[in-house]
């Protein structure tokens, strides 16, 4: 009767080790669904490695630890773990397409297009398989079989900048200067950077449709902004009252070199919002590490919204983010009237 026992505890016990195996299994992949979302890479990568050793939903963890490797960088590595997954689903889409993508970022764009069609031809309305196909295209100079995959893809989704952009590009390339200028400022206007120096040189005498143009009053991107961090936070310690950018990048290399000159740029304090009030206060407790402008929208004659990334510490522990300073003219110069918190 004794040893029939021991059978059993040793039985039950078994089990007991065996579930929590599973909860750790369950636990790995979905941490690592977690932290693939809020751009944890490299831990990602730890909690789908550990389960796949654990075997958990396999296909999925080789699938997700893919994606994890692209955001890192590890392309080659990604397209192994790809492979793995399409062993074990062969008839996935989401795998073909992603596999398709990471041969595009390998510069593989043959094989990257024979996967982007195997998709359309299982799902001729899958997601974003139209600008995969148009960029795969751009890849191998077809520019014109890339901008009809452009068209089809602006048809689904019309406020796709970058398809704009490469639109733009394949009608310069093939000499189309009209329409490639136009696709070009419209994606300047949406958003897209880098395009300044090409629309400089090659759109001068390109009559822009009024739609496409950027004005003052929509949000207008920085190509190449200064970083300011702790190393050249000196060299900003001027400012002029009538370029409200220069206000900005004053107030935040001093806020990182830790001086009192940022209240220059600042209505006089008898002035300040509660708001502002607040945030100086919470500025007291935050190290800014480094800032850079991103955007600028002028709201009104006497106002502008000013977008910039700034990347804080805070009791030991690293956040950032965009959010916008706001101006306004006083009759005389610019002043900052309010700041993020």
């Amino acid at each position: 009767m004794r040893i029939i026992f021991s059978l059993f505890l040793v039985a039950l016990l078994s089990n007991v080790v065996f579930s929590q195996d599973d909860d750790m299994a369950e636990s790995a992949f979905d941490d690592g669904v977690f932290n693939l979302i809020v751009g944890k890479y490299e831990k990602a990568k730890e909690n789908f490695s550990q389960a796949i050793e654990e075997g958990e939903q396999p296909a999925k963890s080789y699938y997700y630890l893919s994606k994890a490797r692209c955001g890192l960088g590890d392309f080659e590595n990604a397209l192994v773990d790809i492979n793995e997954s399409f062993k074990l689903e062969p008839e996935d889409k989401l795998t073909l397409d992603m596999r398709g993508k990471i041969y595009l970022a390998l510069d593989r764009p043959s094989e990257a297009l024979t996967d982007f069609k195997k998709v359309l031809s299982r799902d001729s309305e899958f997601e974003g398989i139209h600008f995969s196909l148009g960029r795969a295209y751009y890849k191998l100079d077809l520019f014109e079989k890339a901008i009809s995959q452009f068209n089809e893809s602006l048809v689904e989704k019309p406020d796709n900048s970058k398809c704009y952009r490469y639109r733009g590009l394949s009608h310069l390339l093939l000499e189309m200067d009209d329409e490639g200028c136009n696709d070009l400022s419209k994606a300047r206007k949406m958003g897209e950077s880098g395009l300044d120096d090409i629309i400089n040189d090659y759109c001068g005498s390109i009559e822009i449709a009024m739609e496409n143009k950027t004005s003052e009053y929509d949000w207008n991107f920085y190509d190449d902004p200064d970083v300011i961090d702790a190393t050249n936070a000196l060299l900003f310690t001027e400012f002029s009252n009538d370029d409200p950018e220069s206000m900005v990048n004053y107030f935040y290399a001093s806020r990182i070199r830790g001086d009192e000159k940022w209240r220059d740029v600042l209505q006089p304090e008898s002035q300040w919002s509660d708001r502002l009030k607040y945030s100086l206060a919470k500025y007291e407790k935050w190290n800014f590490v480094n800032f850079r402008l991103v955007k600028k929208k002028r709201h009104s004659e006497s106002g502008w919204w000013i977008g910039a990334y700034f990347e804080i510490e805070v009791n030991g522990h690293k956040d950032g983010g965009n959010d916008e300073i706001s101006l306004t003219f006083n009759g005389v110069e610019w002043v900052i009237i309010n700041v993020p918190n």
